[in-house]
Formats: structure tokens, sequence, C-alpha cells
């Protein structure tokens, strides 16, 4: 028997009678990737002759009703079939850098890798609550190859290749014959736009895949990556010799905040990583007191940064002596005994609100001796998860403490201490020469702070700052160092300024009565962003404040960077708003109360 004419237009009986010799011969699977296996013997396949009751063959039937291919298929072959690319592509990219040729090539290759690596990240995202997802390709590694060989290889191979080419005239000088195409240009142009199109391309693909990410850990990679090309782009344009445009260093500044804004976005994801904060700074070159507020929350994260404390230094190395307070810091820095005289600090209306908290960050820096290994105080023993609950400012002994404070209508003693006399008040009793300086300033800008106090809000948020970071010191008094510090602090800080300034209203802003006062301290405040990623804030806000979804980074907070060109302090900055001052108000109010009740503790303390 043979097959029929319809039977003979299937591709299956078609390939069935090729592999079939005879009539004696045994009957055949086909074996089809995307079909079961089909009888090929005339009996089985019941040949069509469209008399009623006569069954149908089922390779008469149309393709379009064969069974379809399973998710789970389409998914491995998928994934599978990007992968396959994504190997070629990163072994084509281990290739040296040379010339031009060899430029182009590495940026065709890396354009395809970057492009078949998102395909596998949308696949991976899609399929990831299925119930083959193991079998696919892991997350994370697929990732970590993004990141390493798609992008940052590759790119640092077009920058260092751009970068021998400058340091050879006869190369950048040269032209190409009219036959090489697109070389009869200087070499020197192929590599400015080679690695400006690999930038361009890569951020706007990994933009994209930012946007469409449903994973947290795809979004903090892309987020990751996404600052990372900017800030490359920063520096290829810092040295690019072509400089003179006009519009080029607008795009410089568009760049440098677009990492700054990605960068940000990381710190926020991972605040207890340090990297974030070290490139922060590397960015802000060209604002010192920036600069120096970001490496200071490098050395005092919870995960410090290997690198912070060698590029703290080279920031001290490179500050001019003409700024007096910059200059302070930098010999703290440096452990260098030609500190300017404290007399010669700017007074408080001459610094804007961001530069106070900048300058609260870096203070805490200098107490800590910028994390040196030869510190009196251990930034590990100060770390929040060692401090009881019981002893936390959000504690209902907190509240009991503001009470009391309120209370007692004693007006407080002047300090015993002048400000000269701080660093040797802090020598004699043994602490290192650093430590004693960076207490005698800190005493010195509390004062020019809550001397300007009444005529403009600008330094609330140092006051906050350096009092949070003293109360946690006060509950460490264990410690010999603390407790010499405590000590000194106890008969050197302006108890005086302190109090009446919480007492007063005089911006408005005080809340009536101490448990009014107590929760309004603990509400959600713009201040703490500045305390995010840092290892000793014991704050955890229960209230969250109707502005807070205005600030989604870090670097929101620094809202009047415009006003430190003009040095004028801008008193419509979203941080010197009347919402976030009465939180301000209310939370010095707390610190220093509890602050009085802790010092307090020490023999012949004034306080008692």
């Amino acid at each position: 028997m043979t097959l029929t004419s319809a039977a003979r237009t299937s591709p299956t009986a078609m390939r069935c009678e090729a592999r079939t010799s005879g009539a004696d011969r045994p009957c055949l699977q086909a074996a089809l990737d995307d079909e079961p296996p089909m009888p090929c013997s005339p009996e089985a396949m019941g040949a069509h002759t469209g008399s009623p009751g006569t069954p149908t063959s089922i390779l008469s039937l149309p393709s379009s009703s064969r069974p379809p291919r399973t998710r789970r298929a389409r998914a491995l072959d998928s994934a599978s079939g990007l992968l396959a690319r994504l190997d070629q592509h990163e072994a084509a990219l281990t290739a040296p850098v040379t010339d031009a040729a060899s430029a182009r090539r590495l940026y065709y290759h890396q354009r395809h890798a970057i492009n078949t690596g998102a395909t596998l990240v949308e696949l991976l995202q899609r399929e990831s609550r299925q119930a083959h997802a193991r079998q696919l390709p892991e997350m994370h590694s697929v990732l970590l190859r993004l990141g390493s060989r798609a992008i940052d290889a590759p790119l640092a191979a077009l920058a260092a290749w751009r970068s021998d080419e400058v340091h050879t005239p006869h190369e950048r000088l040269r032209m190409a014959t009219p036959t090489d195409g697109p070389l009869d240009m200087p070499v020197r142009m192929v590599a400015d736009h080679l690695l400006e199109y690999a930038i361009t391309e890569t951020y706007a693909t990994v933009g994209v895949l930012w946007e469409g990410a449903s994973e947290l850990r795809v979004r903090r990679a892309c987020a990751k990556w996404l600052a990372r090309l900017a800030e490359r782009y920063v520096d290829a344009l810092d040295a690019e010799i072509s400089m003179h445009d006009a519009w080029r260093p607008l795009e410089r500044e568009a760049w440098r905040l677009t990492a700054t804004h990605w960068y940000s976005r990381s710190a926020v994801d991972e605040p207890d990583q340090a990297r974030a904060y070290l490139r922060l700074a590397a960015l802000h070159r060209d604002e010192p007191l920036a600069a120096a507020y970001f490496l200071c929350k490098s050395v005092q994260g919870v995960h410090p940064d290997p690198g912070a404390r060698d590029a703290l230094h080279a920031w001290a190395l490179g500050i001019e002596p003409a700024s007096p307070l910059l200059h302070n810091l930098a010999q703290l820095v440096l452990r260098s005994d030609s500190a300017v005289p404290l007399t010669e600090v700017p007074r408080a209306a001459m610094l804007l609100e961001t530069e106070w908290a900048e300058l609260g960050v870096c203070m805490i820096g200098a107490l800590l001796e910028f994390a040196h290994p030869d510190a009196a105080l251990d930034a590990r023993a100060l770390a929040a998860h060692s401090t009881p609950s019981d002893a936390r400012v959000d504690a209902s002994a907190s509240a009991q403490t503001l009470h009391a404070f309120w209370q007692d209508a004693a007006a407080p003693a002047a300090p015993s201490l002048a400000p000269g006399d701080v660093a040797r008040a802090c020598a004699a009793r043994g602490l290192p020469a650093p430590l004693g300086e960076a207490t005698a300033l800190l005493v010195a800008l509390l004062r020019a702070a809550l001397a300007e106090l009444p005529a403009t809000p600008a330094p609330a948020v140092f006051v906050v700052l350096t009092l949070s970071f003293l109360q946690v010191l006060t509950l460490r008094t264990h410690l010999a160092p603390v407790d010499a510090l405590c000590a000194v602090l106890q008969a050197a800080l302006p108890w005086d300024l302190l109090t009446a300034y919480v007492r007063s209203d005089a911006l408005h802003t005080a809340a009536p009565g101490a448990d009014a006062q107590w929760r309004l301290a603990l509400t959600a405040s713009p201040d703490d962003w500045y305390f995010r990623g840092l290892s000793w804030p014991t704050w955890a806000p229960t209230t969250s404040a109707p502005w807070t979804p205005d600030f989604q980074g870090e670097t929101d907070m620094l809202a009047d960077r415009r006003a430190a060109s003009l040095r004028a302090w801008m008193p419509g900055a979203p941080m010197t708003t009347p919402r976030a001052a009465p939180g301000r108000h209310a939370r010095t109010a707390l610190l220093v109360a509890l602050l009085r009740a802790q010092l307090a503790r020490y023999s012949g303390s004034s306080l008692v």
C-alpha cells in the first residue's frame, strides 16, 4: 500500500517515506523536534478517502493545528541562544586595541554584547515566576558579566587607546589615505567619536533596561552602570583636547549632574556601601567642602571604602590656606599642628544651610579622627547596633527626660572652659592632639551657630547633626577616651546658648508642650538623609512628613547649591521652608535634654 496524495504533501510523511525501503521493513518513528512520533504504516495513518466515518490522517492536518512548542522550550532555547551570542561577543571583546580598525571592531562587538545582554535580562525577568526558571541562567551572574565584560572592560580599553593616541603626536596628526574610508580623518578624532558613541549608546540601552526593570537587583545594577557611564563621559570630556567649544563645559556639567544623580540613587538603594559616596566626592572635586562631606561619609559608613582614607588625604593636600575653615579641616586630616587660630573662623551668616550640614558631618569625622588607625575613638564601638533600645532617642525614657527638662526652670551656668582652653583640657586628660583640636573647633562652630540662630535658621541643621553624635557618644562612657572627652564636653559646651535657643520661639517654630515636641522630634525630616549610611545614628522616625516625597535622594538636599555661587542665603530653598523648622527645633530640644541628663552624672558637674 502507498501513501495517498494528501498524505504525501506532509513533510513528516515525506521524511517517513524517504526513510522506508520496502513494505517488509519495520515501522519507523519520525524523530522531529516540534512534533510527537508519528506511525508510518498505512493502517496506522488511516488514509483519507473523503467518505463519512473514515478517520482523517494526522499527517494531513494543516501545520497550524500541530501541537505548539511549550513556553518552557521556547524560553530555554532563547536563553541558550542569547548566551551563545553573548559568549561570542565577549570573546571578541578580549582582543587588544592597537589601531582604529581594532577599535571599531571592539565598538561593534560591545554594542551587540550589551544589546544581547539586555535582551537576556528582560527574558530572565519575564520568566522568573515560571516553574522552569531554575533551568535558566542565574540573573546575578548575567548582571556581573554585563557590568564587567560588556561595559567596564571594553570602555576602559577604548579610553586607554584614546589616551595613548594623545601621547603619540605622529599618530594624532597622521592623515589616512582616501581609500581608507572612515579613517581619512585624524586617528584622534576617530578615538573621540568611538568612545562617545560607545558611552552614549550604552547609556541609552541601560536606561531603557532600568525603566522596564521589574526586579530590584536589576534596577540597582542599572543605576550603578548609569552612574559609571556618566562619570566616564565626564572624564572623557576632561581629557578631550577640543574643549574650546563653547558648549563643551555645559555638556560636562550636565553629565556631572547626571552621574551625581545616579550615584545618589545607588546610595539610596545601598546606603551601607560607601563606594557611592567616594565617587560623589570625586565628582565634587571643584567644591572642596562638598567633597570633604562625601569623603567623611565614606569613612563613617557601615562598610567604609578602603580607598576613602587615601582620597581624604589627597583632598587635604590640595586645600589652599586662603580658607581658614577648610584649612583647619585639612590640617586635622593631615594630623598637623599648623592649624589656623580659631578666631579666624568665618561668621555663621556667611555659610549656606547645605554648607552647615556638610560641615556638621565633617566635624563628626574630625572627632573620629577620620578613621585613622591610631584614633582614640573607635567608630566600630559607636555602631548603632550596639546601642541599647532603652537608650535610643525614640525610647519612652527620652520622653520622660524631655518632660523633666521643661519642668526644670533653673538657668544653666555658663561653660567653665573658654574655647581656647578646650584643646589644652583634652591634652591634660591624655587625649591626642588631633582629637583636642577637633573638639575645640566643634565648640567654636557650635557657639557661632547658636549666636546666629535667632536671625537665620540655616545653622540649625549643624546643631542637630553634632548634638546627635554627642548624644550617642555619651552612651559609651565605659570607654576611657570617651569618658575623658565627655568630661571636657560637659565643661566646654555652651549650655546657656543651647537652653536659651530651645526655650525661645524666635522663629515661631516651637511646639506647645513636651508631648507634642517629642512626637514632632520623631517625625521624618529632610535632615534624615544626612544620617543615611552612617554607622552610629539611632534616629528612627515613626511618622512620615508630608514633604518627604519631595526628596528622592541625598543630592536633593543640596538644593541651594546654585546659591553657593552667589554667596547668598536663599530663604526659599527647600531645606529652609517653615515646614522643616519645627522638627529641627524639637529635635534640638530633645537632644539638649538628653545631653544634660547624661553629662550631669559626672562628679563636680555644673549641671547638677
